[in-house]
């Protein structure tokens, strides 16, 4: 008789389930949101937003978007800027508190902000 297949199933079942989840995802959501917030404008939207689904929830909640710096954004060109500030103030979805913007404000994006 050949028992090497018998049993095997059980022992990774039972360590499967005594592995722990890190603490770090215990947190609530609200305390995420406040550690991605610190991240900047485009960490936000094209790093974090991307590592897990919860990062990808928190990142997409609205309240997330209640105060938008978009001033160090020199780098993007002023196209890409807009559209990113479009964006973002989508994302917001009228919860829109504070808003700060440099180098690229024209007035028809000013009236796209204002309008949302």
């Amino acid at each position: 008789m050949n028992r090497k297949g018998k049993g095997k199933g059980k022992g990774k079942k039972k360590k499967a389930s005594m592995v722990k989840r890190p603490p770090w995802l215990e947190l609530p959501e609200d305390i995420w949101g406040n550690i991605l917030h610190r991240l900047g404008l485009k960490e936000i939207l094209l790093i974090a937003q991307k590592v897990c689904s919860m990062w990808r929830r928190v990142c997409m909640d609205p309240s997330m978007w209640r105060v938008i710096d978009m001033s160090n954004c020199r780098d993007l060109d002023c196209i890409g800027s807009q559209e990113l500030c479009r964006h973002v103030v989508d994302r917001s979805q009228g919860e829109l508190v504070d808003f700060s913007m440099e180098y690229f404000v024209t007035n028809e994006l000013l009236a796209y902000v204002v309008e949302r």
